[in-house]
C-alpha cells in the first residue's frame, strides 16, 4: 500500500485502515475476495477493514468468512441502504428491497459484525417525513455507525433531466440543516456518526451548489442542534416488540 510522503511525514506513526469503498465489494469469488482482504491485511501499520457492499450481495458463506475476518482485525461493513421506501428504491434503480436489505444486515449483525449504514436524504419524491422514517427504522437497528449523505445531481446522469424537468426540487442548505438535526435526534445515542454531508466535485456538480462549502453546513448544524438545545438521541425511544 502506497502511502504518500506528505502523509507518512505528517504522521510517522499513523495507523491504516484500507477501505473498500466503490462498487459491490462481496460480489466477487469468495477466494477472490480473500485474496484482496489478505492481502492489504499485510502491510505496515494496518489495524482494520473496511468494506462497502450492497446487501443483497452477502451470503451465508461470505458472512462467515466476514465474522473471521472480524476476530483477527477491526472490520466494518458499510451497507448502501439510501432509504427504507421501496418505491424511492426502484426510481433510483437500488434492485433491492428493504426487506433484502433486513436480511443482509441480520446475516452480518448475528455474527457480531459493525455495520455502518448508508442513507441518502432529497431523494425524488421523498417528503421530509419520508426521510425521518427512513432514519428512525434505521436508528432501531442500533447500528455501530451511519453515515447520512445529501443528493448529489452530477453531469450526464440519468437525474440530471430529471431535475432540468422540474420533476423534483433539490433541498435548501436550511432544509437539509433542518432535517439532519431533526434526524440526530432520532438516533440512537451510541451510534457513532460516520458522515453528516458531502460535497462533490466541483466540475460535475449540477447542484445543489451549497453543499461545496462542507464545513459551512457542519456549522449550521452545530448552530441549530444548539439553537434546539438538542443532541443526538433527544428523542430516540425503544420500539416495543
Amino acid at each position: 500500500m502506497q502511502v504518500s510522503s506528505m502523509m507518512s511525514k505528517k504522521w510517522p506513526n499513523a495507523l491504516y485502515m484500507p477501505y473498500f469503498q466503490a462498487y459491490t465489494n462481496t460480489y466477487a469469488p469468495l477466494d477472490v475476495l480473500k485474496k484482496c482482504y489478505e492481502e492489504v491485511l499485510t502491510y505496515e501499520n494496518v489495524v482494520g477493514l473496511s468494506i462497502a457492499t450492497r446487501p443483497d450481495c452477502i451470503t451465508e458463506e461470505i458472512a462467515d468468512y466476514l465474522a473471521d475476518l472480524n476476530k483477527r482485525t477491526y472490520l466494518v461493513v458499510e451497507l448502501g441502504l439510501q432509504s427504507v421506501h421501496d418505491e424511492t428504491g426502484k426510481l433510483i434503480n437500488r434492485c433491492h428491497t428493504y426487506e433484502e436489505f433486513l436480511t443482509g444486515y441480520n446475516m452480518l449483525k448475528q455474527r457480531g459484525i459493525r455495520i455502518c449504514v448508508h442513507l441518502i436524504n432529497g431523494l425524488p419524491g421523498e417528503t421530509r417525513e419520508m426521510m425521518l422514517e427512513s432514519v428512525r427504522r434505521t436508528a432501531q437497528l442500533k447500528p455501530a455507525f451511519i453515515k447520512l449523505h445529501l443528493l448529489h445531481v452530477l453531469k450526464n446522469t440519468r437525474i440530471e433531466p430529471m431535475l432540468a424537468k422540474g420533476e423534483f426540487e433539490l433541498l435548501s442548505q436550511e432544509e437539509y440543516v433542518g432535517i439532519i438535526c431533526d434526524q440526530l435526534e432520532l438516533i440512537h445515542p451510541e451510534t457513532v456518526m460516520q458522515r453528516l454531508t458531502g460535497d462533490g466535485e466541483k466540475e460535475s456538480l449540477v447542484g445543489p451548489m451549497w453543499s461545496l462549502k462542507k464545513f459551512c453546513v457542519l456549522n449550521d448544524i452545530d448552530k441549530e442542534m444548539l439553537r434546539r438545545n438538542s443532541w443526538q438521541g433527544k428523542c430516540f425511544e425503544e420500539e416495543k416488540s
